[in-house]
């Protein structure tokens, strides 16, 4: 209680100190206020006094150099006048030159449009030149082309082919002259018309005699060829055609086929025979109301391939006619294709006596213009070293009145400073007297407030005597608490010691997780390098991997006999114990009929003494107990033979098949112990030498890898690694390279198009060791630019003696060094494929 009470007191003294604590407090707050106000107060009024100080020495060195600039100003105006003068007399020998040039310039501009428009012709005629030679060779390409299937007979049904191939060999052909459609020459508007006429007689053939035909059957039956129509001219029939005059003269009537195609006179007789009395037309309508008007028999055509039958019947629809499919339009085509090429030759021949013209004219006025040239650039050299002289005095000029002009800025700017300077003088001064008068009211007011803060400290010091006094009495009281409160002291102690190892664990871990993500980084960088390099060097080792799989097969094949051997042994002796079980029972059943017999034996002498003698039975009687031990042993084997059955007479076959069987495996498995003995050497053997002929070209491949680094990149080098702790024949191949002037850099940290070079140098590294008859390259310069991809261009004409290149390229650089260009065309649907041999345009 006496505890409490002091307690009560010491609160009420606490909380009294703790009142005259916050007054003080807050009283010391405002002189501390007003002490930071004196201080402020007093260095803005030493600043105020420095400026002042500045101010003074800025308006004293601004007069300085106003003097200066008005010095500089007078002697500047007399230097401009003395150049402008200078410059008036230059001006008029300008004057009287310029105008010689301008004359000069004049008829020079003459000469240059002349020889401008001399030039324009020059560059007309060899663009149509270009375009011409151009044309010749796509219509010589093209040309040559339709002979080329002309020749090879292409489009022709194979019986036809065949025959006109054996022609030139076979002179039972000579009479032999062409297929229809050869034969006919149609009027380009009518092609249509007579193809959908023609059909299949187009490939018919013309020959002189029938024995000539039937030769030709004999041939196709032979050789089995198929089958063709042939057209002897010596009895080859037709009906003359009626004519209707009525009917030429009707609208839409164009005239009798027969009569508008051209032919030799030796086959005069063709056109009546494949066309008779058909009609053509201009359209289908034309065709329909002729026939519903004439009740008309004939056939029908129109120009666009509708046709109408005798028999009413139409056929019709849309017809595009290529030269690879139409036979008529290919001769036609072939026709006017050589026509073009003369006209065009002859048009390039003209051309070219007028270009030789013109570069005669464009040189007879380069040599005048020259000529001119010449003495006008004297003439502008002199102008040009007088215009120097006015642009030197003009810039003189500029830069003086520019000088001048910024010395009067200068010189009222340095006056507006000066009167600024001033105007701040006045200001500062007025400032520093009010700053004084401000800071004695503030000494004044700080000299009371401190008279009242020294009474109040006196007040809490007298308070603080008497807290002390409680203080001691009451902590006396609390001695019994020290031991509590210094195991408390000790718990948090512990407890803030085992705080500072959690928290620095926390960080040991956060640190682990840090080093544990860098290396989970790392360690996926390297597996994607591992992935990389394993499946570039899958390839090489995929030929001992199927040795090792066959090797495997056999093994696995070896164990299966083996296991089916242990099988037949386990049968074998089942068998054998089988066996000697009824071999035991067999003798124990044969011992006890024995003894039977025996007995029987024994009982039937004894019957057959019995009526000789009485002694007999005597000796032959047993007694009870001897009785009794047969009749038991007697009853033990008949239940013996009961329990065995049958006696199985085929189980000594089964046994010897099961021996031949067991022999026979045994045989086989060591055989086959003797098959893999031999097969691990030979795979041993082939391992060693596997390993040294990789091991062999690996270093011939590196070698020639680096030499195609600094080929394809200018420099450097580059170096193939096998990666370390593995089998060699299984182990990864790890690339490096090391570009001019950087440092060595894995595959994975280079750009597309440097990757690109990497793997065209190991192909061509690959390919000095062992080159492939061909090599397709689909687009590998995709990602090259121009400079690397002429790079790319030289390194495959180098080495295009030891392989052929198949380069698939959008690039033209590429295509320039192509022997042969193939492109593709799409035409009605169908991708064609046209060759260009460049060697054979090289010149053009």
């Amino acid at each position: 209680a006496n505890l409490e009470s002091i307690g009560r007191e010491l609160q009420g003294l606490e909380d009294q100190k703790v009142s005259i604590s916050n007054e003080y407090t807050e009283e010391e707050k405002e002189i501390l206020e007003l002490q930071q106000q004196f201080t402020q107060q007093d260095k803005s009024i030493n600043k105020l006094e420095n400026e002042l100080l500045r101010l003074e020495e800025t308006i004293e060195d601004h007069t300085k150099r106003l003097a200066v600039i008005k010095n500089q100003i007078e002697s500047k105006t007399e230097r401009l006048d003395g150049h402008q003068n200078e410059l008036d007399e230059l001006v008029q020998s300008i004057s009287e030159s310029s105008e010689k040039e301008t004359k000069l310039v004049s008829e020079l501009n003459r000469l240059k449009q002349d020889y401008a428009s001399v030039e324009e012709k020059i560059h007309t005629i060899e663009t149509e030149k270009y375009e011409m030679i151009q044309r010749i060779k796509h219509l010589d390409l093209e040309k040559n082309l339709l002979e080329k299937q002309i020749r090879e007979f292409s489009g022709y049904t194979r019986p036809v082919k065949s025959l006109f191939q054996r022609k030139e060999t076979d002179i039972g052909f000579r009479n032999m002259i062409d297929v229809v459609a050869n034969l006919l020459e149609v009027n380009r508007e009518y092609e249509k018309a007579f193809e959908v006429l023609l059909m299949g007689k187009s490939q018919n053939i013309v020959t002189l005699d029938t024995q000539t035909a039937k030769y030709a059957v004999e041939v196709l039956k032979t050789n089995g060829w198929g089958r063709a129509t042939f057209l002897p001219i010596d009895v080859l029939e037709f009906k003359p055609v009626v004519q209707n005059p009525k009917l030429l003269k009707e609208p839409g009537v164009i005239g009798y086929a027969a009569e508008l195609v051209v032919v030799d006179k030796d086959f005069s007789k063709l056109p009546l025979y494949l066309f008779k009395d058909t009609l053509l037309v201009e359209t289908l309508d034309d065709g329909l109301r002729l026939k519903k008007q004439y009740n008309m028999k004939n056939q029908i055509v129109s120009l666009d391939g509708q046709f109408i039958a005798s028999s009413g019947a139409i056929t019709g629809g849309s017809l595009d006619l290529e030269p690879s499919t139409s036979l008529l339009v290919r001769n036609r085509k072939v026709h006017e294709m050589q026509e073009e090429l003369d006209a065009l030759n002859r048009s390039l021949q003209k051309i070219e006596k007028e270009e030789k013209a013109n570069l005669k004219q464009k040189h007879e006025l380069s040599s005048l213009r020259t000529v001119m040239e010449s003495e006008l650039n004297d003439l502008m050299l002199k102008n040009s070293s007088i215009r120097r002289t006015v642009e030197e005095i003009n810039h003189a000029i500029a830069e003086l009145s520019k000088e001048i002009g910024e010395l009067h800025k200068l010189r009222i700017d340095y006056e507006a400073k000066i009167a600024g300077a001033d105007a701040r003088k006045g200001m500062v001064i007025n400032e520093i007297v009010s700053g004084k008068a401000s800071l004695t009211s503030l000494e004044s007011t700080l000299e009371s407030f401190g008279q009242i803060l020294k009474e109040k400290k006196q007040a809490m010091q007298q308070l603080q005597e008497r807290l002390n006094e409680v203080k001691l009495e009451f902590n006396s009281g609390k001695e019994r608490q020290k031991q509590y409160r210094a195991e408390i002291s000790d718990i948090e102690t512990r407890t803030s010691e085992n705080a500072e190892k959690r928290d620095e664990y926390k960080h040991q871990l956060l640190a682990l997780g840090g080093e544990i993500e860098t290396l989970k980084e790392k360690t996926k960088q390297m597996d994607v390098e591992l992935d990389s390099v394993k499946k570039e060097m899958s390839g090489l080792f995929e030929s001992m991997k199927y040795q090792q799989e066959e090797r495997g097969q056999k093994m696995k094949k070896m164990e299966e006999l083996e296991i089916q051997l242990a099988t037949l042994k386990e049968e074998r002796e089942n068998a054998r114990e089988k066996i000697h079980k009824q071999e035991l029972v067999a003798q124990e059943v044969e011992h006890g009929y024995s003894r039977l017999y025996e007995k029987m034996t024994q009982a039937g002498l004894s019957i057959e003494l019995e009526d000789s003698a009485e002694e007999s039975k005597e000796k032959i009687r047993l007694s009870e107990e001897e009785e009794e031990s047969k009749a038991t042993q007697l009853t033990d084997l008949e239940q013996k033979i009961k329990y065995l059955g049958a006696v199985d007479l085929q189980a000594i076959d089964e046994y010897r098949d099961v021996d031949a069987r067991f022999t026979d495996l045994d045989g086989q498995k060591k055989d086959l112990e003797d098959a893999k003995t031999s097969l691990n050497e030979v795979l041993d053997k082939t391992d060693k030498e596997a390993k040294e002929i990789f091991l062999k070209t690996f270093d011939a491949i590196n070698k020639n890898f680096d030499e195609m680094i600094q080929t394809l990149f200018g420099g450097g080098s580059g170096e193939l690694r096998l990666m370390p702790g593995a089998d060699i024949l299984e182990t990864g191949v790890e690339i490096s390279v090391k570009r001019p002037g950087k440092k060595h850099q894995k595959l994975y940290l280079l750009s597309g198009g440097e990757k690109s070079l990497v793997g065209i140098a190991l192909v061509f590294s690959m390919l000095r060791i062992n080159p492939s008859p061909f090599y397709i390259l689909d687009e590998v310069d995709a990602a090259l630019d121009d400079y690397n991809a002429e790079r790319l261009k030289n390194l495959i004409e180098k080495n295009k003696d030891m392989a052929q290149f198949i380069v698939i390229t959008h690039n033209k650089l590429m295509m320039e060094g192509a022997d042969i260009l193939y492109g593709i065309t799409q035409s009605m649907g169908i991708s064609m494929a046209m060759a260009v041999e460049l060697e054979k345009y090289a010149v053009s």
